[in-house]
Order: C-alpha cells, then sequence, then structure tokens
C-alpha cells in the first residue's frame, strides 16, 4: 500500500471534503467522507463504513479516527454547503492528513466570501477579456497548433498546395474539421449525414433518444475501494454500458492507453491537448454519472494560473446506437477473441449475436466477450457554454443563468444565498488543466457548434425559455462525445486533399463499364454477368488462384524477374494495434478479412502504393498494406504459399534503399489472389503519396 507524493512539504492546503449523497438515508454518522486537493495529487477516503466492509470481507484493518470524525459531521452539518461539502485547512503528517477543525481554528477555514482587500488585489491582477477577440472559436487556431493537433490524431504527411512561406491554413483548417467530424463518427450517429465543408448539415439534436437515467446518481462510483475497482471491463460490459463516462474512457483511449496511463500527465503544451481535451471529456462525463445530472448542473475548466475558464451547462445528455457491423466482420471478430475455444462455434454464436438471439453460455468465458461485440451506444452531452480569456467585464450572464437555475432545483427553505455559494465552491474547485488543452477544448465545442441546425440553436437560445438576449450572445450552443482515432479511409482523404475514389471497375471479358458481379475466389477481377465470368475464366484462371504457384519451383521460376509476390489470400487472423478500441471497429480498419478469403480489389488494374516492413532478416515476416487499409498481406519464406526468390529479392532491396533496413514505399498492383510488388520501379522519398 503505498502513499501519495507529498507536493506541499510543511505547507497547509485546502482540501475539498464531501460527504456521500446517501447520508440523509444511510444516517449521518454512517458515511463516507471523500477528501481531494485541487491539484488532484492526492484522493482520500474515510469512514466507519469502511471498517466494518473490511471486516466483514476479511481486508486488513483499516485505520480510524472516530473523535475526528464525529467532529466533522458536525462541523459539515453546521457550515457545510447543502450539510454536505465544506472546504478545510490540512496538511501532511506522516502517512495522514489533518484537517483543522477544532473551535480555536474555526476562523482559519478557508472563508465562503472574499474580503474588499483580497477581492481587490484579485481584481487588479486579472486582465479584463476582449470582447473583440475570440481565442475560443474554430478559426483562430493557428497553423503550428493545427500541425500539432493532427499529428496527435495520427494524421501524417499532408500534402498542401503553395509553399512554407504561404502556408493554406484556410485548406488546413477544413480537414481538420473533417478529421473533427470522423474523431466522433458523426456519420455513425446521424445516418444519412455526411461531411461537406461547403454546407451545414444542420445536425438536429432533439429528436435523439434521451441517455436513461443520466440524472440520477451514482453512488456505487464513489466507493473506490469496492466500486470502481470491482468493475471489470469484459465480465461489466453491459453495466458499464449504462454509465455515461463508459466509452469517454474506455473507447477514447484503448486498453493499452489505459493500462499504461498515456492521459494521466499529458504534455502541457499544444502537442498534449488532443490528450489533454479528452481527459478533460473523461473527468466531465464522469461527473456527470457519479454525481447525476441534477447534482451537476454544469462543469467548469480553468486554466492555469486560473485567468482563463470553460463553463458548460449541461442540457442534456443523448445515446445513440452505432450501425451493426457484417456478419462477416462479425465473425472476424470472434475469431480474433478466440472465442472458439470457449467451446462455442464461432459461425452459430455469429449468427445468433447478430439475430440478437439470446446466445446459451456454453462457457463462462464466452459471456463477457458478447456485449463488447455489440454496436456501441455513444452519448452526447449537449451544452450551453461560454468561454472566456480573462474576466468578463460586468460578469458572465451565463453564471447569473446557472445560479437562478440551481435556484429552483433547491427546497423553499433554502438560505437565501445557496445557490450563489453552490455556484461559487464549484467555480472556485473547477478542474485545472494547461491553458492549450482549455483553448483547444473550447475550439472543438465551437466546431461542433457550426454543425448544428441554426433553427434548433434558436429554440434553446430564444427568451421563450428563459434565456436573455445578454446570455444569448455571450454563450453557444454545442455538444461533445468522445473522440477516437479517425479512419483510415478519411485519413487517406484528409492527407492527400482528394476525395477517395475506388478505380473505374470495368467488365474483365467484354470492358462494359457495368461490371458488378466480382469474381468470387479471387476479388480482383470484375464482369457484367455469370456469362461474361465464364467465358473469360480460361484466360483468368492461371492468375485467379496465383498463391498455389508461388511455392512450386517449377511454377515459381516462370514468374517475371524483378517482381515479388505475395499472397494477398488470408491464411490467419491478424488485427494490429491501430488504436481503435472498439472490437469490430479494430477488424473493419486492420483491413484483414475472413480466412481463405481474398479483400475486394479496389483498385482495377491501376498500380498504388504499399507499405513494406520488415527488419531486414531473410527468414523473418514481411508485411504489406494501403494507405486506406483496404487490405493487410504477408510473405514468410518459412511458410506456405510464398515466393521465395521474390523475397529475397526484397530483403536486398529493402537494405539498400528502405528506411533503416526498417520499411520502404513500393509499387503494387493486384494480380488474382496476390500483390505484385515492383522490385525495380521504386517510388522516390519525395513521393507525395507516402503515408505512415
Amino acid at each position: 500500500m503505498d502513499c501519495p507524493t507529498n507536493e506541499y512539504g510543511n505547507d497547509k492546503f485546502i482540501l475539498r471534503t464531501q460527504m456521500d449523497m446517501n447520508y440523509e438515508v444511510s444516517g449521518m454518522k454512517g458515511v463516507t467522507v471523500f477528501m481531494w486537493d485541487r491539484r488532484r495529487s492526492l484522493f482520500v477516503r474515510s469512514g466507519p463504513g469502511d471498517v466494518k466492509y473490511a471486516m466483514e470481507h476479511k481486508e486488513p484493518k483499516i485505520p480510524f479516527h472516530q473523535k475526528g470524525y464525529d467532529e466533522y459531521v458536525k462541523l459539515v452539518r453546521d457550515r457545510g454547503v447543502q450539510r454536505q461539502l465544506i472546504f478545510l485547512w490540512a496538511k501532511r503528517v506522516g502517512d495522514s492528513l489533518e484537517l483543522e477543525m477544532s473551535t480555536s481554528l474555526k476562523q482559519k477555514a478557508p472563508p465562503e466570501h472574499l474580503s474588499p482587500e483580497e477581492l481587490a488585489e484579485l481584481i487588479k491582477q486579472a486582465k479584463v477579456a476582449d470582447p473583440s477577440k475570440d481565442n475560443g472559436v474554430f478559426d483562430s487556431f493557428k497553423w503550428k497548433e493545427m500541425v500539432a493537433i493532427s499529428n496527435a490524431m495520427g494524421l501524417t504527411m499532408m500534402r498542401f498546395r503553395g509553399d512554407s512561406k504561404h502556408p493554406d491554413v484556410e485548406g488546413f483548417r477544413r480537414r481538420l474539421r473533417h478529421a473533427l467530424w470522423d474523431s466522433q463518427r458523426l456519420d455513425y450517429l446521424f445516418p444519412g449525414k455526411l461531411y461537406n465543408d461547403e454546407k451545414n448539415p444542420k445536425l438536429n439534436l432533439s429528436a435523439l433518444e434521451t441517455w436513461p437515467n443520466w440524472k440520477d446518481a451514482h453512488p456505487e462510483l464513489r466507493q473506490f475501494g469496492s466500486g470502481v475497482k470491482t468493475l471489470d471491463y469484459m465480465q461489466d460490459a453491459e453495466r458499464l454500458n449504462t454509465y455515461v463516462f463508459r466509452h469517454f474512457q474506455l473507447s477514447t483511449f484503448t486498453q493499452n492507453e489505459n493500462r499504461l496511463g498515456v492521459q494521466r500527465s499529458p504534455s502541457p503544451d499544444i502537442e498534449g491537448a488532443w490528450t489533454g481535451v479528452r481527459k478533460l471529456m473523461v473527468r466531465g462525463s464522469a461527473d456527470i454519472t457519479r454525481e447525476g445530472g441534477l447534482e451537476t448542473p454544469f462543469l467548469a475548466y480553468t486554466s492555469v494560473p486560473g485567468r482563463h475558464m470553460l463553463i458548460m451547462e449541461i442540457l442534456d445528455v443523448k445515446r445513440i446506437s452505432w450501425p451493426k457491423p457484417s456478419k462477416s466482420v462479425l465473425t472476424s471478430a470472434f475469431c480474433a477473441s478466440d472465442i472458439a475455444n470457449a467451446g462455442t462455434s464461432t459461425a452459430r454464436a455469429t449468427s445468433e449475436i447478430y439475430s440478437e438471439k439470446p446466445i446459451p453460455s456454453g462457457s463462462h468465458r464466452q459471456e463477457p466477450l458478447l456485449p463488447m461485440l455489440e454496436p456501441p451506444k455513444f452519448p452526447v452531452i449537449i451544452v450551453r457554454y461560454s468561454y472566456m480569456e480573462g474576466r468578463p467585464e460586468g460578469g458572465s450572464p451565463l453564471i447569473t443563468h446557472l445560479t437562478q437555475k440551481i435556484k429552483g432545483l433547491l427546497p423553499p427553505n433554502a438560505p437565501e444565498n445557496a445557490a450563489a455559494d453552490r455556484v461559487s465552491h464549484d467555480l472556485g474547485y473547477a478542474d485545472e488543466c494547461p491553458d492549450p488543452h482549455l483553448r483547444t477544448f473550447a475550439r472543438i465545442l465551437s466546431a461542433n457548434s457550426d454543425l448544428l441546425d441554426p433553427e434548433y440553436v434558436e429554440d434553446l437560445q430564444s427568451h421563450w425559455n428563459g434565456i436573455t438576449r445578454e446570455l444569448a450572445q455571450q454563450s453557444r450552443i454545442s455538444f461533445f462525445s468522445p473522440l477516437l482515432r479517425p479512419r483510415c479511409r478519411t485519413k487517406e482523404e484528409i492527407e492527400t486533399g482528394e476525395k477517395l475514389k475506388k478505380a473505374e471497375i470495368t467488365c474483365a471479358a467484354c470492358g462494359s463499364k457495368v461490371a458488378k458481379q466480382m469474381c468470387g475466389s479471387c476479388k480482383s477481377l470484375s464482369y457484367c454477368n455469370a456469362q461474361c465470368q465464364k467465358s473469360h475464366w480460361e484466360q483468368h484462371k492461371s492468375e485467379c488462384k496465383l498463391s498455389k504457384r508461388l511455392s512450386d519451383p517449377q511454377q515459381a521460376v516462370l514468374l517475371p524477374k524483378g517482381k515479388f509476390y505475395v499472397p494477398i489470400r488470408c491464411h490467419g487472423l491478424l488485427i494490429p494495434e491501430e488504436g481503435f478500441a472498439i472490437e469490430f471497429e479494430a477488424v473493419m480498419e486492420s483491413g484483414c478479412c475472413l480466412p481463405g478469403e481474398c479483400p475486394p480489389n479496389e483498385y482495377g488494374k491501376d498500380r498504388f502504393v504499399v507499405r513494406a516492413e520488415g527488419n531486414g532478416i531473410g527468414s523473418s515476416t514481411i508485411g504489406f498494406y494501403d494507405r486506406r487499409r483496404s487490405f493487410i498481406a504477408r510473405s514468410n519464406p518459412n511458410a506456405s504459399p510464398c515466393h521465395r526468390e521474390g523475397h529475397r529479392q526484397f530483403v536486398k532491396v529493402l537494405k539498400e534503399k528502405g528506411v533503416g533496413s526498417r520499411f520502404i514505399f513500393l509499387w503494387a498492383r493486384r494480380v488474382g489472389d496476390c500483390l505484385e510488388i515492383d522490385l525495380q520501379d521504386i517510388p522516390p522519398l519525395v513521393e507525395e503519396t507516402y503515408f505512415a
């Protein structure tokens, strides 16, 4: 059992202490108290319930200061906000926290209001916001900032018109908007809507399904010793799916990223802003889930040292299901999860989950995987927000609006200043983050706001809903949802600046452009109809299953020199780690198909660039894939089928012209169920079609 590092030395610091929301039910002296500092360097809990839980579950005895706890309960009852929340001075004493609560030290507790002298000093230091300058709008993104954000999203090697002295800033902004659209999978959330940089898609969120019970609290998430810690990513998948924060945490970040904790300490500059924004979304969605929408009417974030602020009023939380994946994708996902070893037929399990019929358990290993393969239901959090860089002259109308809103939620006998105290305490304890992270969050909200239907926004900002003209002018309606890795095909469009187009497919027999029937075996040629396919078979059959000839020395010697033939027919599932946390989406973006099948040919007779990766060792496996991940192919001289002479020549080319003998870009084209790799016409290093 470890203690958090003492970041304060012998100095005192302010601690936020909060009693369990259910204390009126469970009894004042039987609840848990949670304590944490502003920078979240520590998180402490204490209460008689923890002691009882440890005894009942035969866990190590938990130290508990009963007398101090009793004094704390009395203090919260007398001076706490809604008899629940209070800020206290604290300092570290060994492996414990010492809180000041005695009568002689009461005056040292943090004051609820600033003194006139303190207020004057704060105003003197604060910067007055410039109403003519809004750094929170999306179009305020500068070139270097967009480069950093796009790199963090996984977008590389962007191709632009112009030169470095006159960069295409507006073009970059349009591409970044496209990347944000794809990152949120808005085409999944709003079927029929496609990204168009010249036309507002007019998203209307009013008709979407509201997230069930999003306003209710989940007290079990406060019990970090016996609540969150006991939830299993797979076994508790169905329960996790009821939590608003689930996909912000477990789909935005992959399992490996969550294991490594990449979101704990992102770089404070713009390079870490993409991770930082996702971290802020995790915190906000966790607050909504844990405390419930009624107790979390707004979210607030401040930049270090607190000069800038982002306030978001939570208007609603919607739930939207992704479209169902195809049966082949589900089958691949089951195969990749090795569910066949659980004692259930892959085909049967896939068929039943697709038809939404219950699957007999058969094995306890099988059940947890099923919810992970179902279409996820993503949250869309609708907000009214205001981003302020500096102190708004005359105050923020959104804060005034929130105070009135909270006042309406309080009981009639609540103290007159209860609502103002609640808002001031929550604002005073807003999450802190670096300025580039906060500004990026505001700009993402701005981009999403631009996508909304103006009539929908006008209705929410109408005076009929109690919105003043000043508030409507100084706030915007927007939404945020989990930010995922952009999909490979969208990446190709964004990086090249060109619409993704498949090659013109013509009938291999007659040349007609109405070729809709593909060769069922190699999927590299198309035909008008069965008659055309039959007439062309004699010419095509030698290429259709070319991979079978590769391992035959007598057949392989007849292959053209300077060419390397790589089987594209899948002989084993390979789902590489590409940053896609949703299982079936990882399959869809892997380029892998079912064993024994070939991926469709998207290039026709045209050649295209592939990336080939290896280590320069002749006996090692070489991997090949295209930019859009329409396929993934492998060559191993120790496995069959393999074009061994071509493999040997490739290793030589990789050592001579590859990057560090690790990877190289080459021209390729589809020939039957193989890739024909050109080992002589090597693209130059300045080739703009390179990709990561």
